[in-house]
């Protein structure tokens, strides 16, 4: 099967040398064997990169297609035409064409982890992405730890040693001893 990239090349560059321009045939010195260890990959990737520099490991494609009509084209005559809606993208037909609808970015989704130092949101492509969130602790319970976040995740922290508790004084390890 030849490769399309290799067809437009020699269209291309018909006429520049290496066996165009003396009437041979022009691909006769490239191979173009689906099975070569030099194979070009054609496939377009159409998915919506919602990364953002992000760490997340969160999937963040939405599973609606919001670019086009449900038949591939722009045109729809009502809002099922454009897809179905997604917690950050609510596609809807605008005047016969689809409008991908994506929510405002840095809106959160109502999936949360709670105590995880991390807030889920809407990164305005009709993905999401995890954002720090130094409010969202995890709570020990522990009256001789500092409960916070670091490094976009949970941490509790040993409080000064001598600190007064209940039984007495936290050590070292935060544990409150007599």
């Amino acid at each position: 099967m030849r490769n399309p990239i290799f067809a437009i090349l020699l269209t291309l560059c018909a006429g520049c040398g290496g066996g165009g321009s003396d009437g041979g045939d022009a691909d006769s010195d490239v191979d173009t064997d689906a099975d070569s260890d030099t194979d070009v990959d054609t496939d377009v990737d159409t998915d919506v990169d919602t990364d953002s520099g992000s760490d997340s490991d969160t999937d963040t494609d939405p599973d609606t297609d919001t670019e086009t009509g449900s038949d591939g084209s722009d045109e729809c005559t009502d809002d099922l035409d454009c897809g179905e809606p997604a917690e950050c993208a609510t596609p809807d037909c605008v005047a016969g064409n689809c409008d991908p609808g994506f929510v405002t970015d840095g809106t959160e989704t109502a999936k949360q982890t709670p105590e995880n130092c991390l807030v889920e949101v809407c990164d305005g492509a009709g993905g999401t992405r995890l954002d720090p969130d130094d409010a969202d602790v995890f709570d020990d319970e522990n009256e001789c730890t500092t409960d916070t976040c670091l490094d976009r995740a949970p941490a509790n922290i040993p409080v000064e040693v001598g600190t007064a508790c209940a039984l007495g004084f936290c050590n070292e390890d935060g544990v409150c001893t007599e």
